[in-house]
């Protein structure tokens, strides 16, 4: 597994493996070449039409042992019979799913065909709204290790003597949400391996059953009729538990106090407990507390000082805020004064991100907030009454102050200062009209210089009308610019693009869509362009380094360079910026400033300043 890692071919992501397309492409191949003509002698069935054939014609008794079966792309009815599965002796991987809606109808006959599966089934999952209130499921199971019935609407798993659980003692998962379940027999506890149990929006009556899984490391029971007195017969029990989820228990006003006992929990979902009013001191393990829209919830701050592992926290707000997928932490914290945020922010080192987005009485940070040090994105957008951001970790990767309508300093710090290698970074000040804009264009100079000698992508946007002086004649007032480079220009390092948005936008637009810009080598090398990666606003500058697209042009040049006997080549640059196909706004400034090997900079040995010596060819630039 680890070679196969470290080779890139698969990628493991909470306890899932993914494998590369090719590696994929490769097997489904392998599988085809079994048998080309006659789909039924195959091991693994994937493709639609194909398991339709063979379900109907009742093939692949001997030679099946899987079945991934996507019932969108079958639009005639299968009527499968109690013995269609049943006569498949080998399989042991059945999936039947839909990719366009949740919950399935039986149009096409397949619940019949359930009743009955093979003994050496070890994944059986459907979606399918079951016709009836008993699945008569009619097998003995006694290898499955994962069984999912989400929505399948049944009341009853088995019927008759075959009690749930007793024939599974190998069962890892069982999945249950969104049935009409209201009993689960005490036999469940057989179920020695189970470590994964979704009952969220079942009929369930007495949860206490539950107290015999010992090993469960995962328990999902939202919007559940449940108490603080079930809470604590399943707390004393479930000492194994890693991760739980009470979500929508609106019945639920404490959690018991012997929740602390549960020294390996990590995760804990609260969200739309609205009537939850206490929380005890939590287990130390606690990595991620989820209370979003706990609206009677009041707590002493003082229960997180123990929390040392906690990095993800999310308390009293009523819009969900989704930070950017490659982020691992979030934070959403409303009406808290300053002194206690900085006790948050003592108390919660680990932290990695940070909204208080629309906050709109927040005047000011703590200062502590410098402190941590893992924090990679913080978002104060529309705090309107923000005057001032201190001096921010150098951590930070991406700052969102848009319509930040007050703010007036920024530290010197928080745009300059930053490690080496940290890949991207974005400031965002849009509509930051009372912004000390000259502060603010000199430290993006500084940081946008070092980032294209060190190959990192940055953007930093602020109000304003025009492109910067340091462009000098590498600029031009309409949406193209043309540089023409030095005959000896083989030290470039690569540039820094620059893009003004209009004072208005056409059609009562608010915000504009992401811009993007490339560039023409002469008329025989053309390019496709870069986002900007953020939306604008009109009367904003757009500042950008991008080493993808430096390199890409540094790397033309020079081949242009190759195919011409002597160096006094003219080497015509001309970069077009634009919002994409569609749009009506039109940039009303733009620029491509090239920044050469040969200037350096100094970095004092505590990292905390750089100073450059920039001595720019002087060429002939264009303007229109």
């Amino acid at each position: 597994m680890q070679n196969l890692k470290d080779k890139a071919l698969i990628v493991t992501t909470n306890g899932k493996v993914e494998m590369h397309d090719l590696i994929q492409e490769m097997g489904l191949q392998i599988v085809r070449e079994e048998n080309i003509s006659e789909p039924g002698k195959r091991s693994r069935l994937w493709d639609p039409s194909e398991i339709y054939d063979v379900l109907k014609n009742c093939e692949g008794e001997k030679e099946v042992e899987g079945i991934i079966f996507n019932t969108d792309e079958i639009n005639r009815p299968l009527d499968l019979t109690a013995e269609t599965f049943n006569k498949m002796t080998r399989i042991r991987f059945l999936k039947v799913y839909s990719s366009l809606t949740q919950i399935m109808s039986d149009e096409l006959g397949i619940a019949a065909g359930l009743e009955s599966i093979s003994t050496k089934i070890r994944y059986f999952t459907t979606v399918l709204a079951i016709p009836r209130k008993v699945l008569a499921i009619k097998f003995c199971a006694e290898l499955l290790l994962e069984l999912n019935l989400e929505w399948s609407r049944v009341e009853t798993l088995w019927e008759g003597v075959q009690e749930f659980s007793v024939s599974s003692e190998e069962l890892t998962s069982l999945d249950l949400d969104g049935n009409d379940i209201e009993e689960l027999s005490p036999s469940i506890g057989r179920c020695s391996k189970l470590r994964r149990l979704n009952l969220c929006d079942t009929k369930l009556k007495n949860l206490k059953v539950l107290s015999c899984l010992t090993y469960l490391e995962e328990l999902r029971v939202s919007s559940q009729k449940i108490d603080s007195v079930d809470l604590h017969v399943l707390f004393d029990s479930l000492c194994s538990l890693q991760s739980l989820t009470l979500e929508m228990c609106c019945d639920l006003t404490e959690l018991p106090d012997n929740i602390r006992q549960l020294s390996s929990l990590e995760e804990l979902y609260l969200g739309g407990c609205r009537n939850l009013q206490y929380l005890p001191e939590l287990p130390p393990s606690l990595k991620l507390l989820d209370a979003t829209d706990c609206t009677a919830l009041s707590f002493n701050l003082s229960f997180v000082h123990h929390l040392r592992n906690l990095n993800r926290l999310l308390l009293h707000t009523l819009s969900p805020w989704y930070p950017p997928q490659t982020m691992l932490c979030r934070f959403k914290l409303m009406c808290l004064g300053i002194q206690k945020m900085a006790v948050l922010f003592d108390a919660l080192p680990s932290l990695e991100v940070l909204s208080l987005k629309e906050w709109r009485d927040l005047t000011e940070l703590p200062h502590n907030i410098t402190h941590l040090s893992e924090l990679r994105y913080l978002s104060v957008e529309g705090c309107t009454m923000l005057r001032s951001l201190p001096e921010l970790p150098p951590s930070l990767r991406k700052l969102i102050a848009t319509d930040c309508t007050s703010l007036k300093t920024v530290s010197a710090s928080t745009i300059s200062s930053t490690s080496e290698n940290y890949g991207e970074k974005i400031f965002s000040f849009i509509n930051c009209v009372n912004l000390d804009l000259g502060a603010i264009e000199e430290q993006a100079n500084l940081l946008l210089e070092k980032a294209v000698h060190e190959k990192n992508d940055v953007t930093v946007c602020y109000p304003g009308k025009k492109v910067p002086k340091l462009f000098g004649n590498h600029r031009s007032q309409n949406d193209s610019s043309i540089i023409e480079l030095p005959p000896a220009s083989y030290n470039l390092a690569g540039f820094v693009f620059c893009a003004v948005v209009p004072d208005s936008f056409p059609r009562e637009e608010h915000m504009a869509p992401e811009i993007s810009f490339g560039f023409t080598l002469d008329e025989m090398t053309r390019e496709i362009a870069f986002s900007s990666l953020i939306k604008f606003s009109p009367g904003n500058v757009l500042l950008r380094s991008n080493p993808k697209l430096s390199e890409l042009i540094v790397r033309k040049i020079e081949e242009k360079r190759r195919n011409h006997e002597t160096t006094s080549y003219d080497q015509n640059l001309l970069f077009k910026f634009d919002f994409g196909i569609g749009s009506d706004i039109l940039i009303k400034e733009c620029g491509a400033y090239p920044i050469y090997a040969s200037e350096y900079y100094n970095v004092d040995q505590q990292g905390k300043s750089a100073a450059f010596n920039l001595e720019f060819p002087k060429t002939q630039g264009h303007n229109d």
